[in-house]
C-alpha cells in the first residue's frame, strides 16, 4: 500500500470515528469502552514499568557508588541514575493523566484495583 493510500485510510477512519459525535446521532458508549480499555492497559504496564525504572536507578546507585575509583565507570551510574529518576517522573506523571482520563471518561475506580499510591490523610 503506498503513502498516499495510507493517509486516505487513516483519515476515512478518523472520520468515521468523530462524525457520529459531532452530530450526536450515537451515543458516547463506544468512547467509554475505549477509554476503558486503555485505563485497563496503562493501569498494568505504569507499576510494571515503575518497577523496572526504580530498578535501573538502584543499579546506577550501587554502579556509582562501588566504581567511585573508576571515573568512566562512575559517569556511567551517573547516567544510570538520570534516567532512572527521569523514567520514575514520567511513569508517576502518567498516573496523573490516567486519573485525568477517569474524570474526563467517567470511569469510577481502577481495573484491577490497581492505580496511584493514596495519601493517607
Amino acid at each position: 500500500m503506498s503513502s498516499v493510500n495510507k493517509k486516505y485510510l487513516f483519515w476515512i477512519h478518523v472520520v468515521l470515528l468523530v462524525i457520529p459525535a459531532c452530530i450526536h446521532a450515537q451515543d458516547f458508549s463506544y468512547m467509554t469502552s475505549l477509554g476503558e480499555s486503555l485505563l485497563v492497559v496503562a493501569s498494568t504496564l505504569v507499576p510494571i514499568l515503575l518497577g523496572i525504572a526504580l530498578i535501573v536507578f538502584v543499579w546506577g546507585l550501587l554502579v556509582f557508588i562501588a566504581k567511585a575509583d573508576n571515573e568512566q565507570e562512575r559517569d556511567a551510574g551517573k547516567q544510570k541514575m538520570f534516567w532512572g529518576i527521569i523514567g520514575l517522573f514520567v511513569l508517576v506523571s502518567v498516573w496523573g493523566i490516567i486519573l485525568l482520563m477517569q474524570d474526563i471518561v467517567g470511569v469510577e475506580g481502577t481495573p484491577n484495583g490497581l492505580g496511584p499510591p493514596g495519601i493517607p490523610f
